[in-house]
């Protein structure tokens, strides 16, 4: 997902699915603070398609880093996906 991923991120995550997307913080939407880089995904540099088909080269190479991002992806939906979390990030935002 190239920009501005949303809920795309929770739902890839809940399948165990690593994502890549932009490093923007202006683009992105608030879930994709749960994205880590090279933790459970990856990102590429804003506007740069050039970085975005390497990081895709580089997750169709190197399968461990694939395993490894996929198994931390279920993880991080597992442990986040709360909704006390939900609602307190939510509160934030609208208090803030």
């Amino acid at each position: 997902m190239p920009s501005c991923i949303g809920l795309s991120l929770h739902h890839a995550f809940a399948y165990a699915v690593p994502v890549i997307t932009d490093n923007s913080v202006t683009h992105q939407s608030s879930e994709a603070e749960i994205l880590k880089n090279r933790i459970n995904g990856l990102t590429y540099k804003s506007f740069d398609a050039k970085d975005l088909a390497c990081k895709i080269d580089i997750l169709i190479k190197n399968k461990k880093l694939r395993n490894y991002l996929s198994k931390n992806a279920i993880k991080t939906i597992l442990s986040f996906n709360k909704l006390e979390d939900k609602v307190n990030n939510y509160l934030k935002v609208i208090l803030n």
